[in-house]
């Protein structure tokens, strides 16, 4: 491989690692000039302010989801109790049978109890999430602007283009085009317009990004 190439096939990594990072951790995210802004002082005005609202809605509801995101996890709790459950407590009995009673120098016994454990601690979580949900109905006109439930198409500085539809963290799936309100990149273009530009820091750089469509 040549060193242009090498650099080339560098650079789209660097880039892939830019957008991953923008969709799942927290980070701060700042407009750009000419865009939707804050005043002089600091305080956000117009949309702004508007989108600092709906920030401080999320922190204080309830989980929201879709109605295809409320089956969603219902599906996954009903596998890991009646399929994956018993599956991890068939491997334990195995394991303590080869061993002859001994489990505790069993690797596979012990990688059981492990992979149980976290079975567990994943179905106390969706039992909470579920017990605290609010369904959102699907709204039948087209969004004007960012919010929960709405399709989005945003490009970045590449032109490459990606469609979400934003959700809350519960139901969140970026490589399924499900986009968590309170990722960075999801906080950033909350309230925001077709046309709007945002910038969204990330531990691997700014990604400034238009937005394409709300639908």
């Amino acid at each position: 491989m040549t060193d242009e190439a090498s650099r080339a096939m560098a650079g789209r990594c660097a880039r892939g690692r830019q957008r991953e990072a923008g969709l799942h951790c927290c980070c701060k995210f700042t407009k750009t000039p000419g865009s939707i802004g804050g005043s002089a002082s600091g305080r956000p005005s117009g949309r702004g302010a508007d989108a600092a609202r709906q920030e401080r809605m999320i922190s204080m509801a309830k989980i929201r989801l879709t109605r295809e995101g409320l089956e969603r996890l219902h599906a996954e709790l009903d596998h890991l109790r009646q399929v994956r459950r018993q599956e991890l407590a068939e491997r334990i009995r195995q394991a303590r049978e080869e061993s002859h009673g001994d489990s505790g120098d069993s690797t596979a016994y012990e990688d059981a109890k492990t992979e149980l454990a976290i079975l567990e601690q994943r179905i106390g979580e969706l039992d909470r999430t579920l017990s605290e949900v609010e369904v959102v109905p699907e709204r039948k006109e087209r969004h004007t602007e960012v919010a929960f439930g709405a399709r989005v198409v945003i490009r970045d500085a590449d032109g490459e283009q990606e469609e979400y539809i934003i959700v809350d963290h519960a139901e969140a799936d970026p490589r399924a085009g499900r986009l968590s309100q309170t990722s960075p990149v999801g906080r950033a273009v909350l309230g925001h317009r077709t046309g709007d530009q945002v910038s969204v820091e990330t531990p691997a750089g700014m990604r400034r990004l238009t937005i394409v469509d709300v639908r």
